[in-house]
């Protein structure tokens, strides 16, 4: 079988499976929101882009990028994702369940409280998940994402004249967050 007609296959299949669906297959939703560090009990803020695919009206599949900044530390983290919806039906509030899994890269930012001649080498990746609840309103999003990863070990180098002096310091890049977000597509089909 050639390439081309795999491809038709697919196409045709993906077709039919999303033809009884209620919900555009496609969306991509971008936020703010806010967290708290389990670690240090620290508030910061953060910022996402998470595009994702329906597969049912009842459940999606995506990817989610974030940032996550506060005074001592922050975490990139880059990660899969399902999310599973209660109801199938039309209606403007819909609950929804779901899981992550990915990479977490932990920087530790409080260089200043130690030395000013200290800088800060990029933490080592970890691997983690985070179970989520929230509903969508409409094009709307919120939702609570609890972020559980494994501590992350951070070098520190201190400048000497004449040569220098390494610190290591663990940081553990696990956080408590609230997300909004504005989403384009995956709403009702018209």
């Amino acid at each position: 079988m050639s390439i081309r007609a795999i491809f038709f296959l697919l196409f045709v299949c993906s077709s039919i499976i999303t033809s009884g669906q209620k919900f555009k297959t496609v969306r991509v939703g971008a936020g703010l929101g806010v967290f708290t560090s389990t670690s240090n009990a620290n508030n910061g803020w953060l910022i996402f882009i998470e595009p994702s695919y329906r597969t049912s009206d009842n459940f999606f599949v995506g990817f989610r990028y974030e940032g996550a900044y506060n005074k001592s530390m922050s975490v990139l983290s880059y990660s899969f994702n399902g999310q599973y919806y209660f109801s199938s039906n039309t209606s403007r509030v819909r609950s929804f369940v779901g899981l992550g899994a990915g990479l977490y890269i932990a920087d530790y930012n409080s260089i200043g409280s130690f030395n000013t001649n200290l800088e800060t080498a990029l933490g080592k990746t970890s691997f983690g998940f985070y179970p989520r609840v929230g509903f969508d309103f409409g094009h709307f999003s919120l939702s609570v994402d609890w972020n559980i990863s494994s501590e992350s070990k951070v070098t520190f180098i201190e400048y000497l004249v004449g040569g220098s002096k390494v610190y290591a310091a663990n940081v553990n890049p696990s956080y408590l967050s609230i997300r909004g977000s504005i989403c384009l597509g995956g709403g009702k089909k018209k």
